[in-house]
């Protein structure tokens, strides 16, 4: 004789939540809202893959010229486009 098991598949569970699944008023989204912080919108990620090496001496000066690795980017394609006739927007 076979044991009887619990009612625990999830057609039974979906019997006894019904009620909670067909909410009459689904919270609906704003399109504008954004998880980002405010200070990046309007602004996109520029990156890209390098070697160790480059991490750590960007890391280095990082250190010795107390900037953020942001500013030393900015300062690094600032001088690209200067060097390529275009305004340094960076």
């Amino acid at each position: 004789m076979r044991k009887q098991q619990p009612d625990n598949n999830l057609t039974a569970i979906l019997k006894q939540s019904e009620g909670d699944l067909h909410d009459p008023q689904p919270e609906v989204k704003n399109q504008n809202q954004s998880k980002r912080p405010a200070s990046r919108e309007g602004r996109k990620v520029i990156m890209g893959h390098f070697p160790e090496e480059v991490h750590t001496q960007l890391q280095y000066l990082r250190i010795e010229t107390k900037k953020t690795g942001q500013e030393l980017l900015a300062d690094a394609l600032n001088m690209l486009f200067v060097k390529h006739d275009k305004p340094p927007i960076a």
